[in-house]
C-alpha cells in the first residue's frame, strides 16, 4: 500500500467513477497499491475501472476469495494466482481498517500502531506503539495495512480517560449505562433506540404454565417453530415460578414489555429476529443491556441460520461488560483473522465474535450454535 505515483493512482484509490458501486463498508473506497499494481498489472487503468465495479460488487454479494480470485485471473492474462490473492486480501484489509477507523474517529483523536506479533516486517516494528491522528492516517505509511500481506492493526489512544469521559459526556449528552441504553425492552437493533416520549406498545399473553423441563421444552419449541418466519419481533419468558407469556410490540427489531419487569428476574427469555433484521448474534444495543438491567438468568435468540445463548455470570456488571465488549470491538479485525475469517465473513461475524471474546474475558457462558 505504500503510495507511489502512478498515471492511474488517483483512480485506483477510489477517485474514479462509479464510486457508489465500489464503496463497502461504511462507504470505504479503495485504497490502491501504486506501485504493487504498476508491476503486476499491464494496464493499471484497466485495473482501477475493474476494481472500481466488478470486485466492488463482488465483494457486496460476498463472493469468496477463489471467485474473485478466479474472476480477476480470467480478465488479466498471464497474472499468477498468487498475485490475485495479494490483492484482494490486500484490498479487503484496507476496507475493513477503513471501515473501523472511521467509526472510532467520531469519538477518538489519536491511534496506536499495533504489530500483529514478533514476525511482523522491520517497516511495521519500526512503527509499533507510535500514536498518530486518525485525521492524519495514511494506510501504507502510519496505518495498517502498511504492505501486501500485511496482518497489524490499531488501537485507539487516549491518554486521560477520565478527561475523554467528560468530554464524550458533553457531545452525546450522558454517561453510557445500562439505563441510558435501554429500557424495557429486547431486539435486533441497529436502527432505532426507542424515543423517551413515544409510546411503546406492549401486547402480552399469558401462555400457561411450565412446571417441568419437558413443558418448558415444549413451550420454547413451539414458539420457535411458529415464529421462525414472522416480521416482527417476538419473545417468549418463562419465569422462575413457572409462568409463560408472550410479548409483542408488532415492530421488526423491538419488543416492549414496561410493567413486567419483575417476570424478566431470573426468567428464561427467547425472542425471535427477523431475517432482514439480524445481526446474527444479540444485539449490542439492546438484548445486552437490557439482560442485564431487568435480571434475566438466561437469554436465548433465533434467526433463519443461528440460534445464540448468554447466561448471567454473577459478579458481572454492565459496565464490566461495556469495557470488555469495547475491548473486543478494537481487536475485531486481529480476531477475524485468528478465527480464519476473510472479509467476507466480517457482516456475519464481526459482532458474535466481539460478544464472544468478551463473554470469555469475563466468564459469561456464550455460545452460538446453527439451526438443524
Amino acid at each position: 500500500m505504500a503510495y507511489k505515483s502512478t498515471g492511474a493512482a488517483d483512480k485506483i484509490m477510489g477517485l474514479a467513477v462509479n464510486s457508489s458501486a465500489m464503496k463497502l463498508f461504511s462507504g470505504t473506497a479503495w485504497s490502491g497499491e501504486a506501485d504493487f499494481s504498476q508491476r503486476i498489472w499491464q494496464n493499471t487503468d484497466k485495473l482501477a475501472d475493474y476494481l472500481n465495479n466488478d470486485i466492488a460488487n463482488g465483494f457486496a454479494r460476498g463472493d469468496s476469495y477463489e471467485r474473485l480470485i478466479k474472476n480477476v485471473r480470467s480478465r488479466f492474462i498471464n497474472v499468477a494466482k498468487s498475485d490475485a490473492y495479494r490483492l484482494i486480501y490486500t484490498e479487503g484489509t484496507y476496507v475493513m481498517n477503513e471501515s473501523s477507523a472511521a467509526v472510532f474517529a467520531e469519538d477518538f483523536e489519536d491511534y496506536e500502531f499495533q504489530v500483529a506479533d514478533n514476525n511482523a516486517c522491520p517497516v511495521c516494528k519500526a512503527l509499533n506503539g507510535k500514536k498518530f491522528k486518525f485525521s492524519q492516517r495514511v494506510p501504507g505509511r502510519n496505518f495498517p495495512p502498511m504492505h501486501p500481506w500485511c496482518r497489524c492493526h490499531y488501537g485507539v489512544a487516549v491518554a486521560d480517560w477520565d478527561k475523554w469521559q467528560d468530554e464524550y459526556v458533553k457531545k452525546h449528552g450522558g454517561k453510557r449505562s445500562a439505563d441510558d441504553i435501554i429500557g424495557s425492552f429486547r431486539g435486533a437493533g441497529g436502527s432505532s433506540k426507542p424515543d423517551k416520549d413515544a409510546e411503546r406498545p406492549v401486547h402480552e399473553t399469558p401462555l400457561g404454565v411450565a412446571k417441568t423441563e419437558a413443558e418448558k421444552k415444549a413451550f420454547i419449541n413451539a414458539f420457535i417453530k411458529k415464529y421462525e418466519n414472522a416480521k416482527f419481533e417476538n419473545m417468549l419468558v418463562i419465569e422462575k415460578n413457572g409462568n409463560v407469556h408472550h410479548f409483542t410490540s408488532n415492530l421488526p427489531d423491538q419488543i416492549f414489555y414496561d410493567g413486567f419487569e419483575s417476570a424478566m428476574k431470573g426468567s428464561y427469555n427467547i425472542h425471535n429476529h427477523p431475517r432482514n433484521k439480524t445481526q446474527y448474534t444479540f444485539s449490542k444495543e439492546s438484548d445486552v443491556p437490557a439482560m442485564f438491567k431487568d435480571g434475566t438468568e438466561i437469554m436465548e435468540a433465533y434467526d433463519y441460520k443461528y440460534i445464540y445463548h448468554m447466561e448471567r455470570a454473577e459478579g458481572v456488571t454492565f459496565e464490566m461488560w461495556d469495557e470488555a465488549r469495547y475491548d473486543a470491538e478494537q481487536r475485531v479485525m486481529e480476531l477475524m483473522k485468528q478465527h480464519g475469517y476473510s472479509f467476507e465473513d466480517y457482516p456475519e461475524q464481526k459482532l458474535h465474535l466481539t460478544i464472544d471474546e468478551a463473554c470469555k474475558k469475563l466468564g459469561i457462558k456464550y455460545y452460538r450454535r446453527k439451526r438443524s
